[in-house]
């Protein structure tokens, strides 16, 4: 009889064989979340919670007409950095004022997180003279103190001046010199004759031909299509809410497309975060106001003040509800789930195009 050859390894595999699978469970881990009161809330309040300061800085004070001022808006303290918006700047009339940058460091100050946000604007100054970057505030929530506080800064002052051999422009109006005004006692010039016979037309006038009227007419067209189109750019340039609020929608339809993509039970987590952006940042485009930090309180307040109907506010803020619960369990979500939902946000972004968020 032959002898079964012993494996000389397997004393382990017989040691791994004898346990049995354990299951064990933690304790759930109860949060509660307070909502943020309604007394004493600024009126410029935008969702940043936190103990923060606010400084601003340019990096020059003397320039001429029509050239850049880099103004740094800086946030720090301890809160969400990350959410903290960027401060308010009201219309200006002696500026054109574009966004440049903006760049944040998260630290962690006596266990506990903050760090700093810094905001880059440019300020480009329409005409001459001692102008004035005004102050700007800046309204947060401090949970320590159970308060809304506002901080403010103090206005720079600018001094403008005019470039040599500067030409005026429409943004920077030129007045003429008084030696360079025509006189209301100027000379026209004289008849060579002051009698004639009667004029008669010979033949039929070209202005009435439709021929001449085409030839003529589409030049003149085209340039008032020019003329209008150059306008709209100009003041898409210009007009910082006016252009986020034109492209809301198509940035929209982006986000719901990259959405789209991810619409599947393995990507549940991206797919819901990219739908919970998607209308979120549409309504803060249209209202000129950061989606970072906006809160479904704050978003059915902005909502109802532009009279947008009880049905769709409810739909918004149960999408949102939604979307931030699968983020968290998208264990529990199923590939109906997932569909269904981009159907309805899809009706949801034809509905918010009919509410007057002007």
């Amino acid at each position: 009889e032959q002898r079964r050859r012993r494996d000389p390894f397997g004393m382990f595999g017989d040691f791994f064989n004898s346990g049995k699978d354990v299951t064990v469970r933690s304790n759930p881990i109860r949060i509660k979340v307070k909502p943020l009161p309604t007394k004493g809330r600024p009126a410029d309040y935008n969702g940043s919670i936190g103990q923060f300061r606010l400084s601003v800085v340019a990096d020059k004070r003397s320039v001429e007409v029509n050239q850049p001022v880099t103004v740094k808006i800086k946030i720090s303290g301890t809160g969400n950095i990350k959410a903290a918006a960027e401060p308010k700047i009201p219309e200006l009339k002696d500026f054109r004022v574009y966004q440049a940058s903006s760049n944040e460091n998260i630290t962690k100050i006596n266990n506990r997180i903050g760090g700093t946000k810094i905001f880059e604007e440019v300020f480009i100054p329409r005409r001459p003279g001692n102008l004035q970057i005004p102050a700007l505030s800046y309204s947060f929530f401090d949970p320590q103190k159970g308060v809304y506080r506002t901080v403010t800064t103090k206005p720079i002052p600018l001094k403008v001046t005019l470039p040599e051999g500067y030409a005026a422009s429409s943004d920077a109006p030129y007045t003429p010199q008084p030696d360079l005004i025509i006189s209301s006692s100027a000379n026209d010039i004289r008849y060579i004759k002051e009698n004639t016979d009667p004029l008669q037309p010979k033949g039929e006038l070209i202005l009435t031909q439709p021929v001449y009227l085409v030839v003529n007419g589409i030049p003149v067209l085209m340039l008032a299509g020019l003329i209008l189109l150059r306008k709209r750019r100009e003041k898409l340039t210009s007009d910082i809410g006016y252009a986020r609020s034109r492209q809301a929608g198509k940035r929209a339809r982006k986000r719901l497309a990259k959405a789209r993509s991810l619409a599947s039970v393995d990507n549940a987590e991206a797919y819901f975060a990219e739908v919970h952006l998607a209308l979120t940042s549409y309504i803060a485009d249209k209202m000129n106001i950061s989606p970072f930090g906006l809160t479904t309180d704050t978003m059915k307040e902005l909502l109802e003040e532009h009279s947008a109907n009880q049905e769709l506010i409810d739909r918004v803020i149960k999408v949102l509800h939604k979307c931030d619960y699968a983020r968290f369990a998208p264990a529990t979500v199923s590939q109906q789930d997932i569909d269904e939902l981009l159907k309805t946000v899809e009706q949801i972004m034809v509905q918010l195009e009919g509410v007057k968020f002007e």
